[in-house]
Order: structure tokens, then C-alpha cells, then sequence
């Protein structure tokens, strides 16, 4: 038994691993043969369910509630969704302020339908939730009970980071300052959950960022585009001084920005009643 389980009686954090591992893929290989078969992409909301389902299983095999999972839906979770949302807004728009008070972006208004917008929210939201609970959910929180807080942050901020590596885009001075943007964006929405304890914060602020990015002011996401209310036009070529067409993550001005808040949300005067330590 010493094998499986620490001096404590917990499941050894391999073993969670190669258990989380092992399930999401008898529960998503056989969707991604049937989509590679029938060439369709597997929706985020599709995704972001079978990672939530594979993630309360592995919660149960293990022992541990399943309210640890993201935390409990309550009053204080609401709050702290609602401060990570208004954080993620201002990742991106203090950063987007400079490069229109440099002269370096401007926007147009954009004909756009309701419907894109709300199904490009959708999109945006489904992606964050998926994201939050593969990066800081079972995988995240096992690691950080295990082996500490500074293995659970580098290991799953580089897991984060080969996510995205093969963008769009994502190459020359883009690859660079995105990278780096991306992987310490990673720690703080470790830091976020770490510090309240839920996955609320964390979503909110990686949806209103990603949302703020591309469906106000109409940046790529991570090289990705969505439909948008406005249109950047670029009057600087320089693609590190505006992220090009990678986004803001890719621009000085945005990696700027998430280093003042990876320091800001590691103080622990800043927003008292939500963070616990």
C-alpha cells in the first residue's frame, strides 16, 4: 500500500496523475477519432464538460470532496468571479490605453451581429472553464498538496505554455514576449486559486481578459480571432510594441501588464476579504 499511498494515507501524486491521464483519454479518444473521421472540431463546451466529468471521477477514486474541486458556489464565490473579472478587463484594457495614448493602435467600429458576439462569448467562456479546470483543478491542486506550491505552479505553467506554443502566429519576437506572458499569466491564476481557494477568481479573470481582448477591442487571442464590437488599426509595424496579429499577450505593453498584477495579487494587503493567506 505504501506503494499507492503516502505516510498520510493520500494516493501518491503519480498516481493521481497517471490516474487523471488515464481517464481523459478512455473519455476523449474516442470523440477525437470520430471527429478526425467525420472533420469536425470538438466544441469547448464538449471539452470543458469531459474535462469536469474525468476531474470529478478522479476526485471520488481518491477520496477527496468534490467541492474542492472549484470550491463552493457560494456568495464567496461570486465575488471573487466578479474580481477576477474586472482584473482581466483591466489586463487588457490599461495596456491597449497605452498603445492608442502612443499613437500605435487606433479603432474602428465594426458591423457585427448580436448573435456572433454572444456565440463568440460562449466560445470565450467554455474555453476559460476548460482551461482553469485542466490547469488549477485536479492535476493543479493534487501537485500542490504533494509537492508544494512551487512544483504545482512550474509544472502545470509549462504545461500551459505547450498548449499554446503552436498557435497561430506564434514565432520571431511573438514567441518571446508571448511565451513569457502566457506562462506567468499561468502562475497568477495559480496564485488566484491558491490565495481564495476556489477556481472563481481564476475563471473570471481569464475569461474578462481573453473576452476583453477579442470581443471589445478586437485583438487576436492567443492568434485566434473572434468576432468583435471594434476593429485595431495599426499604425506601428513594430509587432513587439503591438502584439500583431498574436494579440496583446505578444506586445511589451501586455506582459508589462500581467507582471504588475502577478505582483499586485501576491500582496496580501490587495483585496483582504477575498483571499485567504
Amino acid at each position: 500500500m505504501r506503494v499507492f499511498r503516502n505516510e498520510f494515507g493520500s494516493v501518491r501524486v503519480i498516481w493521481s496523475i497517471a490516474l487523471f491521464f488515464a481517464l481523459l483519454s478512455v473519455f476523449t479518444a474516442p470523440l477525437i477519432v470520430f471527429s478526425v473521421e467525420h472533420k469536425f472540431e470538438i466544441p469547448l463546451i464538449v471539452q470543458a464538460f469531459l474535462i469536469f466529468i474525468v476531474s470529478v471521477l478522479c476526485q471520488k477514486i481518491v477520496g477527496i470532496p468534490i467541492t474542492q474541486l472549484m470550491g463552493k458556489f457560494d456568495v464567496n464565490f461570486l465575488r471573487t468571479f466578479l474580481t477576477g473579472s474586472l482584473m482581466g478587463s483591466l489586463l487588457m484594457l490599461l495596456p491597449a490605453l497605452i498603445l492608442f495614448v502612443g499613437g500605435w493602435v487606433t479603432w474602428q467600429a465594426k458591423p457585427v451581429g448580436a448573435g456572433d458576439l454572444e456565440t463568440a462569448a460562449f466560445v470565450i467562456f467554455s474555453g476559460a472553464i476548460a482551461e482553469e479546470i485542466l490547469f488549477r483543478g485536479f492535476l493543479f491542486q493534487r501537485i500542490l498538496h504533494g509537492w508544494g506550491i512551487w512544483p504545482a505552479q512550474l509544472i502545470m505553467s509549462l504545461l500551459f505554455l505547450l498548449t499554446h506554443l503552436n498557435n497561430p502566429g506564434m514565432n520571431g519576437s511573438t514567441q518571446v514576449i508571448a511565451s513569457l506572458n502566457i506562462f506567468i499569466a499561468s502562475l497568477v491564476f495559480g496564485i488566484a486559486y491558491i490565495r481564495t481557494q476556489t477556481l472563481g477568481m481564476a475563471i473570471g479573470l481569464h475569461f474578462m481578459a481573453n473576452f476583453t481582448q477579442g470581443v471589445i477591442l478586437g485583438f487576436n487571442v492567443s492568434g485566434e480571432k473572434d468576432a468583435s464590437l471594434f476593429k485595431p488599426v495599426f499604425t506601428s509595424t513594430e509587432v513587439w510594441i503591438t502584439g500583431g496579429n498574436f494579440g496583446l499577450e505578444a506586445s511589451i505593453f501586455g506582459l508589462a501588464a500581467i507582471i504588475c498584477l502577478a505582483f499586485l495579487i501576491t500582496r496580501k494587503g490587495i483585496f483582504p476579504a477575498l483571499f485567504r493567506g
